[in-house]
């Protein structure tokens, strides 16, 4: 019999669709923790994981660990917090990474998933 995994432990990474819009569902009512690394490439995917309660500097780690082990080159990274409020998701970072937007856009509109992006940088500044 198959071992069930624990939904808790890596959301984000590796997400379709369906998962991805149950998380954004509980992001109308809390706010969670995200961590992103841009592709490798101009044609690469990112790496987004989102987490209820894993610190993102923890979750940093994870998305380093899965480029890693994806023999990805690249070592940036941006870690914070995410939430959903009335105009989109607010993605409020404690590392940013330039061109996360466009890039997260992207990724969205591929799931077929149609959101607005709103970057708030260390300073509290609209990236």
């Amino acid at each position: 019999m198959p071992e069930e995994e624990d939904g808790d432990e890596e959301q984000g990474l590796d997400l379709d669709t369906a998962g991805l819009k149950k998380i954004l569902k509980k992001l109308k009512t809390r706010t969670m923790f995200f961590a992103y690394a841009p592709p490798a490439g101009s044609e690469g995917e990112p790496v987004f994981t989102i987490h209820p309660r894993k610190k993102p500097a923890a979750l940093g780690k994870a998305v380093k660990k899965e480029k890693k082990e994806n023999e990805e080159p690249g070592n940036k990274l941006s870690f914070g917090t995410i939430a959903m409020q009335e105009d989109g998701l607010v993605l409020t970072c404690e590392k940013e990474v330039s061109g996360m937007q466009k890039k997260l856009a992207k990724m969205f509109r591929e799931k077929r998933i149609k959101i607005e992006f709103k970057i708030i940088g260390r300073g509290g500044g609209e990236v």
